[in-house]
């Protein structure tokens, strides 16, 4: 579906809605029962905001300490160095790690994201929007 499109959509139905292709057709839910469990899918990997948030202000003080001291000379500089690009090397793998969570929370939620729209037609919720001019 094109940005177009979408933005059409967005003009054309206002409030809550959740729209999704699945073959050759687009459906739209708008029961507000059926958005609140779509969205509590994806409430674990939002809750990793603020954790992601935190390795990113402490990865660029880091960086930003490190460019302060690679002009300068000296054993404590050079120690200073050292300790920094070993925080460094820490901060990555925590990152590493919360992006592989982050995936692994993505991917469990698509998967029960489908499934509640496949259930949605099948329940007759979801409804089949019809297919714009070309």
């Amino acid at each position: 579906m094109s940005i177009e499109r979408v933005v059409a959509l967005r003009h054309k139905y206002s409030g809550r809605f959740l729209w999704a292709r699945r073959g050759d057709k687009t459906w739209m839910i708008r029961d507000p029962q059926w958005l609140d469990r779509a969205i509590a899918f994806f409430s674990e990997d939002m809750a990793l905001a603020p954790e992601q948030e935190a390795v990113g202000r402490e990865e660029r003080e880091l960086d930003r300490q490190e460019n302060e001291l690679e002009d300068k000379e000296g054993d404590a500089s050079r120690a200073r160095l050292d300790e920094i690009h070993r925080r460094q090397e820490e901060v990555n793998r925590r990152q590493q790690d919360l992006e592989e969570r982050q995936e692994k929370l993505e991917e469990e939620a698509e998967t029960k994201l489908w499934s509640l729209i496949d259930d949605a037609i099948k329940q007759g919720v979801a409804r089949a929007i019809a297919r714009p001019r070309q």
